[in-house]
């Protein structure tokens, strides 16, 4: 017992004590142990959480590698045959196609009933931009078939490729995704881009969109025609879809150009780009008619020139220029031309900013859609019959299509 005033103090229960101690560490700014709570409600975050999962199931029957293959370069002894080193390259066996070795991988989707796949152009291309002579494409089953390419469009990135089968050999029957409506997404709305690199790996980014396309056509500004994420994405996985929450697909995630500069200390680029699925699979479309003709596009169509729907024009100027739209004389059916490159085949024939161009070829020109389809179809080294609408008055010139020249790249 301690003496304190003359009188005795008996000792304090344990239970006392830890209470007094607990009063003094609050006392004293010490957080003090906070009361037992109730679990939270996960009801969203679960339901979330099922979304996302449905989603990839949905998906992963679906989705491929794409890996394109160069010959190996045998090391050679001074006698000039194999030695060990090159034979043991030759007989890995983490490599289907002995005598290849793996040159780049992206990721890869089947778009419709026909096994149709659209994946990333530039992982088909060798150093010299050609492509590569063995594409393999590896199925969810991890069984790996070779591709033929029924084409590619380099500018927009875009490779259009199918399944080879040989004598004996059944093509596998691979679920197409359910393509969507890129003009309904909106940004905030969720973002998904499931990938399939090389080897066993599996992944899947997500975020939001966060801007939608400011552009119809992708001649002459390429980033103002792509939905923008939030997304970081695995290098492989560029080629493959990018899905809203419902699982439709409304992209193809394409690699930014020029790819930005990223250093330690300022870490990811924090967007990727997508381009709106409408506009690949339009192309694609058109790559696979001209294959059906026992030939393949790889070259970008250009006519050195970009168009505008006229309801998009209207629709601008009501919002830019209201006198302008009162004094609009436009065609009824058409694209209006909002740019001319010099130099250039539309230079060349005359054709101004202003016009607008009805047909190509016969066919007439409803929509942005319809100019890129014909132009694909009409096909790199033809001069197409096209009629322009300019002052109220119809006239018919021709135009060379060429391909665009590797220094007009798109922004």
């Amino acid at each position: 017992m301690a003496y304190r005033g003359g009188m005795t103090q008996a000792p304090l229960p344990f239970a006392a004590t830890l209470v007094l101690l607990l009063s003094a560490a609050g006392a004293s700014g010490q957080e003090a142990v906070p009361p037992t709570q109730a679990p939270p409600d996960l009801s969203a975050a679960l339901a979330l959480e099922h979304a996302f999962t449905g989603v990839l199931d949905r998906l992963r029957p679906s989705l491929v590698t794409v890996t394109s293959y160069v010959p190996v370069e045998r090391p050679t002894d001074a006698d000039g045959r194999p030695n060990a080193a090159g034979m043991w390259a030759i007989l890995d066996d983490s490599n289907p196609y002995p005598g290849y070795q793996p040159l780049a991988s992206a990721t890869g989707f089947v778009y419709d009933a026909q096994g149709t796949i659209l994946s990333a152009w530039h992982a088909l291309l060798r150093e010299d931009r050609t492509p590569a002579p063995l594409i393999s494409v590896e199925t969810p089953d991890r069984r790996h078939w070779i591709c033929e390419i029924l084409g590619g469009e380099p500018t927009i990135n875009v490779a259009v490729l199918a399944i080879r089968a040989f004598d004996g050999m059944e093509k596998p029957m691979l679920p197409p995704v359910t393509v969507g409506d890129s003009e309904a997404v909106r940004p905030g709305q969720w973002a998904i881009a499931p990938g399939d690199p090389f080897g066993a790996l599996r992944t899947c980014a997500t975020g939001i969109f966060t801007a939608r396309p400011l552009r119809q056509c992708y001649q002459g500004d390429m980033t103002a025609t792509m939905l923008q994420t939030s997304l970081t994405a695995h290098p492989e996985a560029y080629g493959g879809p990018v899905t809203n929450i419902r699982g439709e697909v409304v992209g193809q995630l394409v690699p930014r150009y020029p790819k930005p500069k990223v250093t330690p200390s300022s870490g990811a680029p924090g967007v990727e780009l997508a381009m709106p699925i409408e506009i690949v699979t339009n192309i694609a479309d058109g790559l696979v008619q001209v294959a059906a003709r026992g030939q393949r596009s790889e070259q970008s169509p250009w006519l050195g020139l970009s168009v505008l729907e006229i309801t998009t024009l209207r629709a601008q100027l009501r919002e830019r220029d209201p006198e302008a739209l009162r004094a609009l004389v436009a065609p009824p059916v058409g694209v209006f031309i909002d740019d001319v490159f010099t130099p250039g085949p539309a230079v060349d024939a005359g054709i101004e900013v202003g016009d607008y161009l009805l047909s190509i070829d016969g066919h007439r020109l409803l929509s942005v859609l319809d100019f890129q389809k014909w132009l694909y179809l009409s096909g790199v080294g033809r001069t197409a019959a096209v009629e322009v609408f300019r002052d109220g008055a119809v006239r018919k010139v021709e135009i060379a299509i060429a391909a665009r020249p590797a220094e007009v790249r798109p922004r």
